[in-house]
């Protein structure tokens, strides 16, 4: 069964198409009648197979031979082709060692299949004299063609053929007969000096001396700038990737497959070192080394300004190799990634332009696969000044800052923080945003909080966490631009319109309302009020009738006075003079018309 098994692996598949004919032949009839060993000697072992029937020719012997075994194995075969004869003779040695124990059989090749015979044991006394007389050159490179003249070299077979070897390395061999082998030398050396062998009739053979490899040689690298994970080549000699190493500052590198002999290309490393770095190349045990010959372009930051910082301020970094041409390139302070307006590998300018709050932050830089951390300091904000000198409580207010981002909750404006975003724009580049003051403050409302110092000062105030910043504007003095008339009696409510008012809750407030540089006070009740627009208070019946005048102070600012008269009531006659309680009376005079600011008594009664 094993020999079927191995000649179905040794020979092409058969196909066999049979008609039907009375002379068709019986396959079953083809056989090896006999199979013998009729010498082993120092030349090889002789055989001879007999075949039955006689009339081989008519089974259309395409392949015949004999194989030889070791252990089970296939160590080789002897191809004879066709055959025309009932008896063939084969004689073989490759491969056979003297003194080792094989086993060989015949076998046949036809239309129909194949057939084989009888397996014989045999102990080898094959005594193969394999001479080596020359090996040109004794020194090459990986490429070169390498010449071997000797005797009794054996044809390459079908599991035994010719090999150089330097020490433990095999090498193509290219052209063979008895006498001359050619070799290529292959990329698989070990040494730079190796002892060469030939291998030939499954024997190796030594030769004498020793097999130098031509050492390599540097000419250059590539010049231009290279960043992690783009190709470094490596020109020169001799050189090849499968037997080379290459080194920056230490490193070894990465070296990429070419099968070239006059470069190496290398992966650029990550983590070299800034600066001119030293370099090393080895082929096999040879190692060239150059000090300063590779230009890293790991980046390094050499200047920052300023380095005393605040937000929307623009930083400058400068150094080498900054941009690493990749597309990792971002500039973050205080964990948030900052706007980067300019780049090259020297210079990076970027504006802190997003908030954070981080205690110490550091500005760091990441660059492809590299990562830069400088200390900077934030400064506290600044508010630089306002647009104009004066502003209506419901006017808008443009403020200048410096070092400033912030939202609503980092910033007051009359002690308050504004109730809804839309009081005010976000800080642009500069610094700069826009309030406006009648929401912020509350100015419609009746009840608004804000606060105004003395002189009509308003408080803005900003802060970051790394300080706060406060400066006064000034608010235009309130001014009445109308009442709602000139005379009032007693009991009735005068009525002021105007601008700036600002507002008197009673218990608060930042104005007040003066009659005669009286302070008119607040009772806390609807017949008093005052709001940023109007005011209304109830005429006193402590004002005796004639002149007067009315102010409104605000934040400790004046506004106009404008005059009132108090109207006098006079009484010319009273008809009937004499009556009793059911009488009706008539009273005749000036100013009796307003009903309200006066009352009638008789002997302190009230009347009707």
């Amino acid at each position: 069964m094993f020999k079927k098994i191995l000649l179905t692996f040794l020979f092409a598949g058969l196909f066999v198409s049979c008609d039907e004919d009375e002379n068709q032949i019986n396959f079953l009839d083809l056989k090896i009648s006999s199979f013998e060993i009729i010498d082993n000697n120092e030349n090889g072992i002789y055989t001879t197979t007999n075949i039955f029937p006689s009339n081989v020719e008519a089974y259309n012997i395409n392949d015949h031979g004999v194989i030889w075994m070791k252990n089970g194995s296939v160590v080789d075969r002897l191809n004879l082709g066709d055959l025309q004869q009932n008896s063939f003779e084969a004689n073989f040695a490759t491969s056979l060692i003297k003194g080792e124990r094989y086993s060989v059989f015949p076998y046949l090749v036809s239309e129909y299949g194949y057939t084989y015979g009888d397996t014989l044991s045999f102990v080898s006394n094959v005594d193969v004299n394999v001479l080596i007389t020359e090996l040109t050159p004794r020194n090459g490179f990986i490429r070169d063609t390498v010449t071997i003249k000797g005797e009794n070299f054996c044809s390459a077979s079908f599991n035994s053929s010719n090999r150089l070897l330097l020490d433990d390395t095999y090498h193509n061999v290219i052209f063979e007969s008895d006498s001359l082998i050619r070799a290529v030398i292959y990329p698989y050396l070990t040494s730079s000096e190796a002892s060469p062998s030939l291998k030939s009739c499954g024997i190796i053979t030594d030769i004498e001396g020793k097999f130098s490899v031509n050492p390599p040689v540097l000419d250059s690298i590539t010049s231009k700038n290279l960043y992690v994970g783009e190709e470094l080549v490596v020109y020169g000699e001799n050189i090849h990737h499968n037997i080379s190493k290459v080194w920056l500052e230490g490193v070894e590198t990465e070296l990429i497959v070419t099968d070239s002999i006059t470069q190496i290309k290398a992966r650029v490393p990550e983590n070299l070192p800034a600066g001119k770095l030293d370099f090393k190349l080895q082929v096999l045990d040879k190692i060239i080394e150059r000090t300063d010959f590779y230009q890293s372009t790991t980046p390094v930051i050499e200047e920052i300004s300023p380095r005393n910082t605040g937000f929307l301020d623009t930083l400058t970094i400068r150094g080498k190799f900054l941009d690493q041409q990749s597309d990792i390139l971002e500039v973050v302070i205080g964990d948030r990634t900052q706007n980067i307006i300019s780049q090259s590998d020297e210079e990076i300018k970027v504006i802190i332009d997003q908030l954070f709050s981080v205690d110490n932050p550091e500005l760091v830089l990441n660059t492809g696969t590299f990562s830069l951390s400088e200390p900077i300091t934030m400064l506290p904000p600044e508010i630089i000044g306002f647009d104009k000198e004066k502003y209506h409580l419901d006017g808008e207010i443009i403020i200048q800052t410096k070092y400033y981002l912030g939202n609503r909750s980092t910033a007051k404006i009359g002690s308050i923080i504004a109730d809804t975003e839309s009081a005010y724009t976000q800080i642009d580049n500069d610094g700069t945003f826009k309030v406006d003051l009648k929401k912020w403050l509350d100015v419609s409302d009746l009840f608004p909080d804000y606060i105004i110092k003395n002189s009509g000062l308003m408080e803005v105030f900003i802060e970051t966490n790394y300080g706060t910043s406060s400066k006064d504007f000034l608010i235009y003095a309130p001014e009445i631009t109308k009442i709602n008339q000139t005379a009032f009696f007693h009991a009735s409510s005068i009525a002021l319109e105007g601008t700036d008012f600002g507002y008197n809750k009673g218990y608060a407030g930042v104005a007040e309302i003066y009659v005669d540089d009286i302070l008119v006070e607040n009772p806390g009740n609807s017949s008093y009020f005052l709001y940023n627009y109007t005011a209304q208070i109830p005429v006193s019946n402590t004002l005796y009738p004639g002149n007067h005048k009315i102010k409104i102070i605000t934040g400790g600012q004046e506004s106009n006075q404008v005059e009132f008269t108090i109207k006098s009531l006079t009484i010319n006659s009273l008809s009937p003079t004499a009556g009793t309680r059911k009488n009706v009376y008539s009273i005749e005079g000036d100013n009796l018309e307003y009903r309200l600011s006066y009352r009638i008594k008789a002997n302190g009664y009230n009347c009707k």
